[in-house]
């Protein structure tokens, strides 16, 4: 009979031998799922459309058609990505998705970023040039919303003279 004491392991050792599987994949989830779960909190936007165009049921041109949609048909706009935005029109349409080049929606930088619609190119419908700060054919880019947030900073601060 062997009485030698032998320590045990260090905590994160022991729960890593004892943790099953599913427990990595849980914890890479709970990292990289909080920005996901912000995707759903930004307002919706109205919006139209800029050049006749397919309402999609799913973000891919082979999905099912739900309705074309004319130019200047008013939308309302749930989210963004670099190709595509879900969408609304009215009460008798699903939501759908349709090109984000086909998409405009009024606004400033601050209030479309969140939305999705950052880097908008020339080509695309809710390019403006008044959102291309730098004027280097991307409206929304990093630098552009640094120029718009300095410049939305520049009343209060001067408003307030630095003083307290």
């Amino acid at each position: 009979m062997n009485l030698t004491a032998t320590r045990p392991p260090p905590p994160l050792q022991r729960a890593a031998a004892a943790a099953p599987w599913w427990s990595a994949t849980l914890l890479a989830a709970t990292l990289l799922l909080p920005p996901l779960a912000n995707a759903g909190t930004v307002k919706p936007a109205g919006g139209a459309v800029t050049s006749p165009t397919p309402q999609y049921a799913q973000p891919d041109p082979r999905s099912r058609v739900l309705v074309t949609l004319p130019v200047r048909t008013p939308l309302t706009v749930y989210r963004c990505f670099p190709r595509w935005c879900e969408v609304s029109v009215g009460q008798e349409v699903a939501r759908g998705w349709i090109l984000r080049a086909s998409v405009s929606v009024p606004g400033s930088c601050l209030q479309l970023v969140p939305l999705g619609f950052k880097d908008l190119r020339r080509q695309e419908g809710g390019f403006r040039p008044e959102l291309d700060y730098n004027r280097n054919g991307r409206a929304c880019d990093p630098e552009d919303l640094k120029a718009e947030k300095l410049r939305s900073a520049a009343p209060t601060l001067a408003a307030g003279n630095g003083r307290s």
